[in-house]
Formats: C-alpha cells, sequence, structure tokens
C-alpha cells in the first residue's frame, strides 16, 4: 500500500504517539522523521538512530530516541531537521515528502500546546489541504496525565488499526479506486460500507435513492467478498461529515478510511473535497485520507436527454432545477465521467435564455463554468440569447458578448419567470442581458 512514511513530529506525547502506527501500515518499510524548527539554518540528514544520537543537535537526539522502535521493528529510518518554509511549517513538511518520495504522510491531529476545542492543529489541518499524497490523521482522546503511560510509549490498543474500517462512498469513480485500494490490505476483520443520503426532495425520490444505494452497495460487497473478511453494507441520511463520524464511533471503527475527493470535489490539483476535510477535522477515530494516483480526464460536451437526470442530481445543489427535453440543450464537463459544471439553453415561444450555470464546490476556479458557456454560446448562439444575471455574474457574461438591457426588451415568456420580483428585478440582484445572434 505504502512504502515510504514521512512522519513530522513536535516531540509532544501526540506526535510520539503517533509514531508507533507507522508499524501497522501495511507494506512500510521505510520512515522519515522529520522536525521542523527555526533554530536549524538548512536541511540537516542523519541516516540512522546512531548517527542522530551522537549529533550535537538536540532536535536529532531527540529524534533518534523516536526512531528506536522503528529501527528494532526492522524500518529503514531517515532522520531531518529543516527550518521553516517561507510559507509556513507546513509547507517545509510538503517539501520534505516530495524530497524523500514518500507516498503516505502520517501526522498527529494535534501538537503541542493545543487546546482541547480545538478540533485539529492548524500545521496538520494545512497538510491535509495541500498533500499530495495519502495522509494519515491520527485522533487520541486526551493528555496522558501523571502516572500514566510515559511519552513517546503507545497506548495500548485492542484492535489493530487496519482491523474495522468504515468506508464512505458515493458510488462516483474515486468509490472504485478506493475498492481497489482496499485490495491490498490482508487480515482486516471488516471493512463497514457507508453511504449516506444527503437529501430527498420527496418520497419518490428517497425510494429511488435508497434503491440505487442498495444495488450499489450489494455490487461493491460482491466485489470485496472474496479479498479478506467481513463486509457490511451502511445506509445513513443527513450531513455526510456528521455522519460518518458519529457511526465511526457507534460502529467502533479502527480507521475511517476517505477518499480525498468524491462525486462534488474531484479534481486532483484542486483543493480537499468539503467532506474528506471535516471527517479529518471532526473525527475521534485515525483517518486515512486516499489521493487519486492517476490524471483525471476532463470533457465538455453536449449532454444527451438520456443524461438529463444527472443533470438534475447536479442541479439538486443548486435550486433544485428539473430538465425538460422538448425544450432544454443542457451542456456539462465532466471529471472522470462525473457531471461537475452545468449550464442550460431554454427555448422559450419567443426567445431562448441560458440559466442553470452552476458548478460544483470543489471544482470552482478552474474555468470550468467558462468552458461549458463557451459550448453552449457556439451552438446555440446563432438565435439571439436572454439571461437573467446576478450582479456578480455580469462581467462574466459580457465576455461572451452579451449586454445589459432594459427589462422591456426581454421576451415577455421569459420575464413572467421573473414575477416573484414584483417588476424590481434589480432589488432581487437579476440584471437582464442579450446577445445578439451571429446572424443579426
Amino acid at each position: 500500500m505504502c512504502e515510504r512514511i514521512l512522519i513530522p513530529t513536535d516531540f509532544s506525547w501526540y506526535a510520539q504517539r503517533t509514531i508507533r502506527y507507522a508499524t501497522e501500515i501495511p507494506g512500510a518499510t521505510a520512515a522519515i522523521l522529520l522536525h521542523v524548527t527555526e533554530e536549524a539554518t538548512e536541511c540537516m540528514t542523519w541516516h540512522s538512530s546512531a548517527e542522530a544520537r551522537n549529533s550535537p543537535s538536540t532536535p536529532a537526539n531527540a529524534l533518534a530516541y523516536a526512531g528506536e522502535a522503528l529501527e528494532k521493528a526492522g524500518f529503514s529510518v531517515t532522520y531531518e531537521v529543516a527550518p521553516p518554509k517561507s510559507a509556513g511549517i507546513h509547507a517545509a513538511i510538503l517539501e520534505s515528502a516530495e524530497r524523500n518520495g514518500a507516498d503516505l504522510l502520517l501526522i498527529g491531529g494535534k501538537g503541542r500546546g493545543f487546546l482541547r476545542d480545538v478540533l485539529m492543529g492548524h500545521v496538520s489541518k494545512r497538510v491535509v489541504e495541500e498533500a499530495r499524497i495519502h495522509v494519515l490523521v491520527t485522533h487520541f482522546p486526551e493528555e496522558p496525565g501523571p502516572g500514566s503511560e510515559a511519552a513517546g510509549v503507545a497506548a495500548s490498543r485492542e484492535r489493530p488499526l487496519f482491523s474495522r474500517i468504515l468506508v464512505p462512498v458515493d458510488f462516483s469513480r474515486t468509490t472504485f479506486e478506493t475498492i481497489e485500494f482496499l485490495g491490498d490490505l490482508d487480515g482486516y476483520e471488516e471493512i463497514i460500507l457507508m453511504h449516506v443520503i444527503g437529501s430527498v426532495n420527496d418520497r419518490h425520490d428517497l425510494q429511488k435513492k435508497l434503491q440505487h444505494s442498495i444495488e450499489a452497495l450489494s455490487f461493491l460487497q460482491r466485489d470485496l467478498a472474496p479479498r479478506g473478511g467481513r463486509v457490511s453494507p451502511l445506509i445513513r441520511f443527513g450531513d455526510p461529515a456528521g455522519e460518518i463520524c458519529r457511526m465511526a464511533e457507534e460502529e467502533q471503527a479502527t480507521l475511517i478510511l476517505v477518499s480525498r475527493f468524491g462525486a462534488s470535489g474531484y479534481l486532483k490539483e484542486g483543493p480537499i473535497g468539503s467532506i474528506a476535510a471535516e471527517v479529518a477535522k471532526r473525527a475521534r477515530i485515525p483517518v486515512l485520507i486516499r489521493f487519486p494516483g492517476s490524471s483525471r480526464e476532463v470533457q465538455v460536451r453536449e449532454i444527451g436527454t438520456a443524461e438529463f437526470s444527472r443533470a438534475e442530481e447536479t442541479w439538486s445543489h443548486y435550486r433544485q432545477q428539473r430538465a425538460d427535453p422538448s425544450v432544454d440543450r443542457i451542456f456539462g464537463v465532466f471529471v472522470d465521467g462525473d457531471l461537475v459544471s452545468l449550464a442550460r439553453c431554454r427555448r422559450y415561444p419567443d426567445g431562448l435564455e441560458i440559466d442553470g450555470v452552476f458548478t460544483q464546490e470543489g471544482f470552482r476556479r478552474r474555468g470550468y463554468a467558462r468552458s461549458v458557456v463557451s459550448l453552449l454560446v457556439h451552438e446555440c448562439g446563432a438565435e439571439t440569447l436572454y439571461t437573467l444575471s446576478t450582479g456578480e455574474m455580469i462581467e462574466f457574461f459580457r465576455s461572451f458578448g452579451f449586454t445589459l438591457v432594459p427589462e422591456k426588451e426581454m421576451p415577455e415568456s421569459i420575464r413572467e419567470r421573473y414575477g416573484f420580483a414584483l417588476g424590481d428585478l434589480a432589488g432581487a440582484d437579476l440584471y437582464p442581458m442579450k446577445r445578439s445572434s451571429r446572424e443579426s
């Protein structure tokens, strides 16, 4: 699964306990113990605990003590002391991971001097947000008090880290990559495949989503069954991150394995998906955040009427739009087959309107809305196009040749859609815009 592990440490009890998890990572044979300190003027490296122990550097001596257990477990351990980067300690950690070819970052969710009401330390949070490799974030309940376990000694745990794994799934491509990832595991007791249904529109929608979830989970369960231990499906409703953390405790999971990106937040070079970030922050057990290992395929095209249900599912995050095959042409951006950005051209008796321009959270500021509207204008721009823009989108539509026009220039059937504004479109942050046809 992961051969080279980078383990940043600030020598807190949290970090010392975190180090012990390295011996439980399947396939791990090497570790880099890193301490970032302003006392260092340059990066210094030692290739054994003996070298680090004999160094005049006090942090190196502490690293040697921390790494002894790993060397005894057969790990090849490298010891590093480095100065922080201008962007912060997290940047030095990420640079070390890249320099050393690490494929997993093992980091404590908190460090020295953390407050009990802070869910995840600042450095850990930034590492989780920006890492481009797998990240295992540890969580422990409380600091050992006087007379309890000594610093650097792992707390006793009833079960191994990878024994009872909760795996949130959303049936996107990332889900199937995660299933493949699990194929490298041996000896687990149980994998719990959990799907959270976030929202439903009505009873029919509930039945449809529930049936789909049952069928998809059954397929994944059959796929994993021959590979090892027990596989159990689980369906819940509500806030995904909250339900995942709650069920991890209720099911007594030892680990949460979550993909860095889900169906609504998947872009390799983009920020971490919102669900993964929230789970890493709020969980009370270790969280392994899986990073995708291949490049993403992006496709911009018109959506066929058979796919209109996918458009409606994406629009469920935006005003519950509905698609009508008799009057709509819908265009979308697909990332590895997942629909992430939309724009619609709807035909009314007296004109065409662009609306439904929406990009999923986690994919924004990547040019996807511009790409999909550009295709729409190219395909539909032979006729005059109208739109009701919000104030912040005016310049966006101007870049496609739209101009602000008086409300009376809008086709009557389009104006009727906005009767709720009671004649005050600007008060509703709506501004009529028009793009003349290519023939005019």
